[in-house]
């Protein structure tokens, strides 16, 4: 279920503008959802295309304690977060005294607030870690407003997040991540975000009743998005660890997901697979670090295109998060299966 902020609810931090957060490169997958919700729902919403930073979709909103709720639901965002102001990140050698300096003026007025926190998401190379600012910031809030900072369930949580040389300020909507929603048992090293599984998904064109396969299905978070999205498909779940296997289930179960889930290899996916059955394929392979040595993830990559192909309806599509992409796409194009 949704938790949104108590001050959230009363909106004393509302503003016409929201910032909505996603990985770098989602920005239209957001986009697109935003305006199916606003269409569907008519939340009375506009895409705010002056403001640009990496990441991030801004919306300008009529009825802003209307329609938060409704984009805390969104399955491709991280958090909403009432938009106070965008600035560029100050340089020099004491940048991040010149940042506090700067943003202190743009910083929400929380008088009256139960408790705060300051949350800082950083992307980029910079001279100072993201607890520092969370520090400075809490500190400057606290003793211009005398409200007590609180690390867990604070009743307001303050955003300063950097990106790049963009530094965003606002009040977050809620009180979780978003793209936490999926809340598993089992959890492998590198797993997608659900939000990110999402955008896969989507991205593959997929319908209900269709048929989709993860091959490397890790803690299943690919596989239990596409079931929440697609009740009436069927979702194949595969990876060669039993443990894996095992735990992706326990997953399924407490989320009570129909998802079929199978010990096999990635490299020979016809033996629990049949041939020309999966509509699309959306995985995430393991990489150099989850996997080892250089020439080991080349011969993944080989076979797994190979016998990814065998299962593919003729006109399947397959979806890969991927690290060494380059490498990947060569492996594609010197089988003469793929296009």
């Amino acid at each position: 279920s949704l938790l949104l902020l108590e001050a959230t609810m009363s909106m004393p931090f509302a503003t016409s503008v929201l910032a909505l957060a996603t990985n770098p490169g989602l920005e239209d997958v957001l986009s697109s959802e935003i305006l199916e919700a606003d269409a569907s729902a008519d939340l009375q919403l506009s895409l705010n295309p002056s403001l640009v930073v990496a990441g991030f979709v801004f919306v300008s909103a009529k009825d802003p304690a209307r329609v938060v709720e409704k984009l805390c639901k969104l399955r491709s965002v991280h958090y909403v977060m009432f938009h106070y102001g965008v600035l560029d990140l100050p340089q020099g050698e004491d940048s991040l005294t010149l940042l506090l300096s700067a943003a202190t003026p743009m910083l929400p007025k929380i008088a009256g607030a139960e408790s705060f926190r300051v949350l800082c998401s950083r992307l980029g190379t910079h001279r100072f870690r993201s607890p520092d600012v969370e520090r400075l910031v809490g500190e400057v809030l606290h003793e211009t407003y005398g409200v007590p900072g609180k690390m867990r369930d604070a009743a307001t949580i303050v955003r300063v997040d950097i990106v790049g040389f963009k530094v965003l300020i606002g009040v977050q909507a809620h009180s979780e991540e978003l793209s936490k929603r999926l809340h598993p048992e089992f959890v492998r090293d590198a797993s997608v975000k659900p939000n990110v599984a999402y955008a896969m998904i989507r991205l593959s064109g997929m319908k209900d009743g269709e048929t989709l396969l993860d091959p490397f299905v890790g803690s299943g978070t690919i596989a239990l998005e596409a079931a929440v999205l697609f009740p009436n498909s069927v979702i194949i779940g595969v990876d060669k660890s039993e443990r894996v296997v095992i735990g992706a289930r326990a997953n399924a179960e407490l989320l009570g997901m129909k998802v079929d889930l199978r010990a096999a290899n990635a490299r020979n996916l016809v033996k629990v697979v049949e041939r020309g059955s999966v509509d699309c394929i959306v995985t995430n392979p393991p990489w150099g670090v989850r996997i080892g040595k250089h020439d080991d993830v080349e011969d993944l990559y080989r076979g797994f295109l190979s016998s990814a192909a065998e299962v593919l309806k003729l006109d399947g599509k397959l979806v890969v998060l991927l690290s060494r992409w380059e490498s990947f796409l060569h492996h594609c194009r010197s089988s003469g299966k793929w296009s």
